[in-house]
């Protein structure tokens, strides 16, 4: 038989957050390789401050904004900046 509290704890407080995360950022990679397809581009970004996207987007309190992903197209002479914090696959990952 089956525990709804055991269910309902699993993804509580601190664990909820990153269960939204993962799952955000899975949807948000679809949503970005899905508008490359068809010739947009796309910017992800975190690190903004939350309660100011709640009262521009009137989101109630119930919902968290993890994410928010810029869409649009690149002006064909626009070049973009380097990406200094990125590291090198080499530094990151060992093939075996």
């Amino acid at each position: 038989m089956r525990n709804p509290d055991r269910a309902n704890n699993l993804y509580a407080g601190d664990k909820e957050i990153g269960f939204v995360s993962r799952n955000v950022g899975l949807l948000a990679m679809n949503f970005m390789l899905a508008a490359k397809d068809q010739g947009w581009d796309t910017h992800a970004m975190d690190g903004f401050d939350i309660e100011a996207v709640r009262e521009l987007f009137g989101l109630p309190e119930k919902y968290l904004p993890v994410m928010l992903v810029a869409i649009g197209k690149k002006l064909p002479t626009q070049e973009l900046l380097p990406q200094a914090m990125r590291r090198s696959f080499e530094d990151v990952c060992e093939v075996r």
